[in-house]
């Protein structure tokens, strides 16, 4: 009697959120961004509460260019908040230390916004975060270069992170005349108001 083909047929492991970080991983390494992005998306699909590859997707979608910062800003917004909504109630994490070359983007990134070069101090925070994913200077500089060549919308979503990351009043009102440019009034005028409620507790 012939076997059933079809029992000799092994469905393939689905692959799990460690095993599609590896495969993002993988896929930086060799600068293939397009698919590191889409690993890191798989793996965010099935692991929702980590914000590890949120914070990976962002990074692979700011290696692919200008167009795609508004994506990498939504990524990095989802990954601070999963990362603040872990640390709840309870001493946070410290995040990765940043290293000598990311600071010199940084540096220049601000020295370049200072002579309103502003695509171009974008790019080099861009760099920055690219390769320090959880860095706030390098998100809150982006946010504002952004926020300067009026793509308001996208310089919202980076400061919104910004601000949940590092409550400070200078991000709160960096946040709220994003929101306001970018048409967003209410969450502006909410943002203020809790941040005077903060101020008088």
């Amino acid at each position: 009697m012939a076997a059933n083909p079809n029992k000799l047929l092994v469905k393939p492991a689905e692959k799990g959120p460690r095993e599609l970080i590896l495969e993002g991983d993988n896929f930086v390494a060799l600068k293939k961004y397009w698919d590191a992005a889409g690993a890191y998306a798989r793996a965010a699909e099935l692991d929702k509460q980590n914000p590890d590859p949120f914070f990976k997707m962002a990074q692979a979608l700011l290696a692919l260019g200008p167009d795609y910062y508004k994506d990498a800003a939504v990524a990095f917004n989802r990954a601070v908040t999963l990362y603040k909504a872990g640390n709840a109630g309870q001493a946070e994490k410290p995040l990765p230390g940043t290293e000598k070359e990311v600071q010199e983007w940084i540096g220049k990134g601000d020295a370049l916004l200072a002579k309103n070069e502003y695509k171009e101090a974008a790019t080099l925070y861009a760099m920055a975060a690219m390769k320090d994913s959880r860095n706030v200077k390098a998100y809150l500089g982006l946010g504002k270069a952004l926020l300067a060549i009026g793509h308001y919308d996208d310089a919202a979503v980076v400061l919104e992170a910004v601000y949940l990351l590092e409550p400070t009043n200078s991000n709160g009102y960096d946040c709220a005349k994003a929101l306001r440019l970018a048409g967003r009034e209410a969450d502006a005028n909410k943002l203020l108001a809790g941040m005077a409620q903060a101020e008088s507790a």
